[in-house]
């Protein structure tokens, strides 16, 4: 069976962990793979080199069947349409003025847990 993404999370990070693995038990189709920025950092690099390192511990990042990456609030997006749980979300996340709010929501928490509980510092 072909996956339709792969996520790239901080492994570090313990919101991050938590998050993957309710990803993964929502992965009723089996669709995503996962893979752990510190753990898989070389071949990540390998096989994408448009990744940076810096952003993928700051944010999620989903990296389509197509091989587009998406980020943050997108990556989550993508996650919509390929998780099962995440169909009935995908309208709402597409209407007008929604993608702002997300994508600076995301960040927000995002900063927020760099601070708390990554392993990974975030570069300044």
């Amino acid at each position: 069976m072909t996956r339709s993404c792969l996520v790239v999370y901080d492994g570090g990070c313990g919101a991050c962990s938590r998050s993957v693995s309710l990803l993964s038990r929502a992965d009723w189709l089996k669709k995503v793979s996962l893979a752990d920025v510190a753990a898989d950092w070389d071949s990540l690099a390998r096989d994408y080199p448009a990744l940076r390192r810096d952003a993928c511990v700051a944010e999620m990042h989903v990296i389509t069947g197509s091989g587009r990456i998406r980020s943050g609030f997108d990556a989550l997006r993508a996650l919509a349409a390929v998780v099962p749980l995440g169909w009935p979300a995908l309208p709402f996340l597409y209407l007008p003025g929604v993608a702002p709010i997300g994508r600076r929501a995301y960040r927000i928490i995002a900063g927020r847990r760099q601070t708390t509980t990554c392993s990974l510092p975030l570069p300044r």
